[in-house]
């Protein structure tokens, strides 16, 4: 009973940090586009307020690690470095808010390393895909590898001058946003399918197993019962030889 029920609570935290871990990246995904959309069709927003929004975002973020991590008495598992994450968080923010010239300077090289990490994200979920016989990991292994092209490109500054650079960055963002969303919720979808078939899988076979056993214990009692009645048929046809018989127990008891 008890190991079921740590079974369950793992089972609970396994979907819990899934689900934890998809929801931010459909965050960062939305995100993707929302800024794209942004920096494309409105142009009154300039990348220096961009730059103050991301900065505050990672001081907020940073702030909410370190609570986290009190609150939630993390440094009683070894492996918890929430506390040291938020640190970080806050003294980067802090020094972006403050050099936000340098920043600005740098927004689309830094646009090129998040496009970079989305393509090697998209890379594992076709990994992740073609493990489970999925055959869309080939569409997805072409998307990772199309996004992580265009995004070592905008890194590397491979454009005739700074404006298509600009533009191909914030194209780059949205459709790489919109795959994001899709690719995640079918992924999401197609693990809770395919685990469900393995705990199925998993379950049939114990099953089967339970047939095979219950038959042999049966075989093993009829066999006891027949050694019963013979005993108990040979002291009533012959009392010499069951008094022989008991003799012979008692000795074999001690």
């Amino acid at each position: 009973m008890k190991d079921k029920r740590e079974a369950v609570m793992k089972e609970q935290q396994e979907i819990r940090g899934r689900m934890g871990g998809t929801l931010l990246i459909l965050s960062s995904a939305a995100a993707f586009i929302i800024l794209g959309l942004l920096l494309l069709f409105v142009p009154q927003v300039q990348v220096a307020y961009i730059c103050y929004f991301l900065c505050a975002v990672l001081i907020i973020w940073g702030i909410v690690l370190i609570a986290r991590y009190f609150v939630t008495e993390a440094y009683r598992s070894i492996g918890e470095y929430g506390f040291s994450k938020g640190v970080l968080l806050v003294i980067l923010g802090m020094c972006a808010l403050v050099r936000t010239d340098i920043f600005v300077e740098f927004f689309i090289a830094a646009l090129g390393i998040c496009l970079l990490l989305s393509g090697i994200t998209k890379l594992q979920y076709a990994v992740d895909l073609k493990s489970m016989r999925d055959g869309i990991w080939v569409v997805m292994l072409t998307i990772s590898l199309v996004v992580m092209g265009g995004s070592i490109a905008i890194i590397l500054d491979f454009f005739p001058d700074a404006e298509l650079r600009r533009l191909f960055a914030y194209y780059l963002l949205i459709v790489d946003g919109t795959i994001g969303l899709a690719a995640n919720l079918y992924l999401y979808i197609k693990i809770g399918l395919f685990q469900k078939d393995e705990r199925q899988k998993l379950e049939a076979e114990e099953s089967v197993k339970q047939e095979i056993a219950e038959p042999e214990k049966q075989t093993g009692s009829v066999k006891s019962d027949s050694g019963t009645e013979d005993f108990k048929a040979a002291s009533e046809s012959d009392p010499e030889a069951a008094s022989g018989n008991q003799q012979i127990q008692q000795e074999q008891k001690k």
